[in-house]
């Protein structure tokens, strides 16, 4: 029992008060001390921390390093390796983590410490589960206080699910009172990120940062690695208008998690080959993920039960596949032009499918990555995405 408590605690952060540089809502834009001016995709160091691991993930695409447990050595070796690897890290001092009034003279000392440090992307203040709800926003405001000249890096707070609240009414009003304190999202989904439960929570997260303009991330742990589940979790998160996605771990931890980019010895798992694809293509996409905003998503064919329904503006009259039971999500971004963003679901079946799009009245689709029009069926690997320019053909004056 206390292992498993444990397990969630060092581990879990479901609600943890994860802080972060400059908003990623700015565009994209030199990398600075903070968070990267990216797209940011992120991953959770192992117990140890190996060079090696952190050079794999970096050569995998990624830029961002969380911690699995709080410690000072630990954060400090965790920064070093993000500075060879070329990524950025998040501290978990123990000395962040605490609640009582004579720990702010701690919490000080802590961020001094780290203070300047390039590669280092925030602060993980406390884990809910030290921390009880009444006492959050006095902690965040307080650490923001003590920053001194990093307190621009407290931004971002990563979000319980939807599924602890009675309703998506209750749940906007929860992300409200975060957002009235200038902060980003971080959506922790617990499990599987392929289902109504993952599909509504988005939406609320989604919804509700658009209409303050804030920023979110999509946070996913699944025990499945296949490679179509990882496409998913990330494709459908830029879809949907997140910044950022946040998951595996560099190395399995036994007995707990499935999901780690390395096996045990340190080398690539069956997924990196995977992982990296997807990576590099967020990576190539970002400039417009970036500065693109989200309208909405929808989803059409056979997905999971909750469906937001169709706009009537959608530039998308039909999306059909020579799969038998295919599926779609589909996301509408503006800002920069107007784009869609359409995404396979996940199958246990590795084929692609060839994909044929039926544009409204007026409407043609564009390669993002290519710059070519669309031109027949497009192919989509379980669970793949491609991001597509809309452009409005003028009809021929007779």
């Amino acid at each position: 029992m206390m292992c498993a408590r444990m397990n969630r605690f060092v581990f879990g952060l479901a609600a943890a008060l994860v802080v972060f540089g400059h908003p990623a809502t700015a565009g994209w834009r030199r990398s600075r001390p903070g968070l990267p001016w990216r797209f940011t995709i992120g991953l959770h160091a192992g117990v140890t921390i190996e060079d090696a691991d952190f050079r794999l993930a970096a050569n995998a695409g990624f830029n961002l390093v969380l911690p699995q447990r709080p410690g000072a050595d630990y954060s400090s070796a965790l920064l070093r390796a993000c500075m060879r690897s070329g990524m950025k890290g998040v501290v978990w001092d123990p000395r962040l983590a605490t609640q009582d009034v004579g720990g702010w003279r701690l919490l000080g000392q802590a961020i001094r410490r780290y203070q300047g440090v390039s590669a280092l992307a925030g602060y993980v203040i406390s884990n809910y589960q030290l921390v009880p709800p009444a006492h959050i926003t006095t902690l965040v405001f307080r650490a923001r206080d003590v920053g001194g000249a990093d307190r621009r890096r407290f931004r971002y707070i990563e979000a319980v699910h939807l599924r602890e609240f009675s309703g998506e009414e209750s749940y906007t009003q929860y992300l409200d009172r975060y957002i009235n304190m200038r902060t980003g999202y971080v959506l922790y989904e617990e499990d599987d990120p392929f289902s109504a439960g993952a599909m509504r929570a988005m939406q609320a997260v989604a919804k509700a940062c658009r209409r303050r303009r804030t920023a979110w991330w999509r946070r996913c742990r699944t025990k499945s690695t296949a490679d179509a589940m990882i496409r998913w979790q990330a494709y459908s998160a830029a879809a949907a208008g997140a910044k950022g996605i946040i998951c595996l771990v560099t190395r399995p931890l036994p007995g707990y998690r499935a999901d780690s980019l390395l096996n045990a010895e340190g080398k690539p798992a069956a997924v990196y080959d995977a992982v990296r694809a997807t990576n590099r293509r967020l990576w190539a996409l970002g400039p417009t993920l970036m500065t693109a905003r989200s309208s909405t998503f929808y989803t059409t064919g056979a997905m999971p039960d909750y469906s937001p329904p169709v706009p009537d503006d959608s530039p998308v009259a039909s999306i059909t596949s020579n799969v038998a039971g295919d599926g779609f999500l589909v996301g509408l971004l503006t800002g920069g032009g107007r784009h869609v963003f359409i995404v396979r679901k996940p199958s246990d079946a590795p084929d692609p499918a060839q994909v044929t799009i039926q544009w409204a009245a007026n409407h043609r689709g564009i390669v993002v990555e290519t710059g070519k029009a669309v031109k027949g069926p497009i192919t989509l690997l379980p669970g793949e995405g491609r991001l597509l320019r809309v452009e409005t053909q003028q009809l021929d004056q007779q």
